[in-house]
């Protein structure tokens, strides 16, 4: 065996330092973006339920200007059709949202809105 062949049949690969400092860096990367990637998505559902308590606070004042009362349950609002498709809930929860005694959402516990 010449060194010619030699050579050539050595460099057709990856070696073993080689793929384990692509594997090193891959696992560094992954350590810092996965917790990030959790983080963010918890806190694009808090924004939700900030959003959502929003549009019930919206269709609760519909409802008095229409009715000339506060609503007592967010159900009632699905009686004039501000939300015909249900009322939204929490979407971290899950949870119906409940009305206080001002006649507005009271504070969600994901939020503490």
């Amino acid at each position: 065996m010449s060194y010619r062949n030699h050579k050539q049949r050595r460099s057709s690969g990856f070696s073993l330092l080689e793929m384990l400092a692509v594997v090193t860096i891959i696992g560094v990367l992954a350590a810092m973006i996965v917790p990030r990637i959790a983080i963010s998505g918890a806190e694009a559902k808090k924004k939700m339920c900030t959003h959502r308590i929003s549009e019930v606070n919206k269709g609760l004042e519909r409802y008095f200007v229409e009715k000339g009362e506060h609503a007592t349950s967010v159900d009632q609002l699905t009686e004039l059709d501000i939300f015909p498709d249900g009322v939204p809930k929490c979407p971290l929860t899950g949870e119906e949202y409940k009305i206080d005694s001002n006649g507005r959402v009271a504070t969600c516990r994901c939020t503490g809105l």
